[in-house]
């Protein structure tokens, strides 16, 4: 799950929710950098504080977690994760306990992502 998960982030951020061609830079939550839990930003930052947001959809849930960083005033929110709630049963899940559960008539996975917001420290390429 995390693997398509990895895809379809990738492939959201490529061509959509990371690209902000029509957007003045600092006007809205896509011009946010994201960088996943497994990969560190390659310049200077200074943490403000995590950042939280739940969605079922990945593209929606990411958005969410950008414009809650730009709230804060960030450049960026990097060590993203997520985890699945199902609102009937709780955190975290297997494939054959998500097949029981769709039987059963539990509500649609929520996701949450979760991740830090941070400025990019002075004298650091902003460019981007």
């Amino acid at each position: 799950m995390r693997v398509a998960l990895s895809i379809l982030l990738s492939f959201g951020l490529a061509f959509g929710a990371g690209s902000c061609a029509s957007s003045p830079p600092g006007s809205g939550p896509s011009d946010i950098e994201v960088a996943f839990a497994d990969s560190e930003p390659d310049r200077p930052y200074e943490e403000i504080r995590p950042v939280i947001s739940r969605h079922w959809n990945v593209q929606e849930g990411l958005r969410l977690l950008q414009l809650e960083a730009r709230k804060l005033g960030a450049d960026a929110v990097i060590r993203v994760e997520y985890d699945e709630y199902y609102p009937r049963s709780g955190w975290g899940t297997t494939a054959s306990t998500s097949r029981r559960r769709a039987e059963e008539g539990y509500a649609q996975v929520i996701m949450e992502f979760r991740g830090v917001a941070v400025v990019w420290s002075e004298g650091s390429d902003q460019g981007s």
